[in-house]
């Protein structure tokens, strides 16, 4: 039975980015962890001759999403250096849309890179070789069929159990006429859209919840127009899908003098510095984009493994809660 990295990694206990580094002699390990893999390596029969071996040639293109989350920009900074340790070169591209996306993978392409990969939860770009790795991320739940054969998911998110969560916090506040500003369109919007319609406070004498959920660009005069429409509804609570939108629905906010977390309370789904020191602090939903850095990485080494003929899918997806973190900018309502 042919052993490859996975095996190695299982059987002592470790990351595969720490059995690379062990193989290929860079970055820092503990002794005590070397003796560990090494070990593994020779109880396995892991055949020496296939070590990866010292290159600087090998690049990974880095994919930033658009308009990118503070915990994106967290997630390839970490992913940037986790790479860099395990001596890959990193080329790092911004997503574009329509024919500029196109034009992004052909640029990665014609400087030979071996993998691809992006904090974002997309599928598979058709235009993409199947012979290149595409490490991206998923959803909780969601089905991927593309996974054996393309690099697959490296973790999925679990942006519903979290939307439950922020719902649950406000209704503990007596607040019932929840709204929220979700992006035009994408498998996360998707997903938010369903379990708002799951969970909200007044589903049971109101189907009607699409009422309460104002899709609009990810922008701050997205986030305005779609905060003035909910608050013309009488909203007394609203969650933001990005950091951009949450901006807008506080200059909304203001325009209707009124005040956070006085008459409308306030959740971004996106944590950043300017959540943390706004006036007041946002409550957020954060995701640790070190864990995501991390899935990825080892999905990605796996993937460069000598000899690896075609790309593979991780045996187990992570998967990643979202943590509520209650701040200033949400309280029990005056309604």
């Amino acid at each position: 039975m042919d052993v490859r990295l996975p095996d190695i990694a299982e059987e002592a206990g470790v990351s595969l980015a720490t059995v690379s580094r062990v193989l290929g002699e860079r970055g820092k390990v503990a002794p005590a962890t070397r003796e560990k893999v090494r070990g593994a390596i020779e109880r396995l029969g892991y055949n020496r001759s296939t070590l990866l071996q010292r290159s600087t040639g090998r690049m990974v293109g880095l994919v930033v999403p658009a308009q990118p989350e503070s915990w994106q920009s967290a997630a390839i900074h970490e992913l940037s250096r986790r790479l860099e340790d395990n001596d890959l070169c990193v080329a790092v591209v911004l997503a574009g849309e329509g024919s500029r996306r196109l034009s992004h993978f052909d640029l990665l392409m014609n400087g030979s890179v071996a993998a691809i990969a992006t904090p974002a939860v997309v599928d598979r770009p058709p235009e993409l070789s199947r012979s290149v790795p595409f490490v991206r991320l998923g959803l909780t739940g969601e089905s991927t069929p593309d996974d054996a054969g393309s690099g697959g998911v490296a973790a999925r998110l679990d942006v519903a159990g979290a939307l439950e969560m922020a719902v649950q916090h406000l209704e503990s506040l007596g607040h019932r006429r929840i709204g929220m500003v979700c992006d035009t369109e994408g498998p996360v919007r998707a997903e938010l859209r369903s379990a708002l319609h799951r969970v909200h406070p007044t589903r049971l004498v109101d189907p009607d919840i699409d009422r309460w959920i104002v899709p609009a660009p990810r922008t701050v005069s997205g986030g305005q127009r779609a905060t003035r429409q909910l608050l013309d509804a009488t909203c007394t609570a609203l969650i933001c899908q990005s950091q951009l939108q949450t901006h807008g629905a506080l200059s909304a906010i203001r325009e209707h003098r009124m005040a956070v977390p006085r008459d409308v309370s306030l959740i971004d789904f996106s944590d950043s510095i300017g959540a943390q020191f706004a006036n007041p602090p946002l409550s957020v939903l954060r995701l640790n984009a070190d864990q995501i850095a991390l899935a990825i990485s080892e999905l990605l080494i796996a993937n460069l493994e000598p000899g690896q003929a075609a790309p593979i899918a991780a045996t187990e997806t992570p998967e990643l809660p979202l943590e509520l973190l209650v701040r200033g900018s949400t309280a029990r309502t005056r309604l």
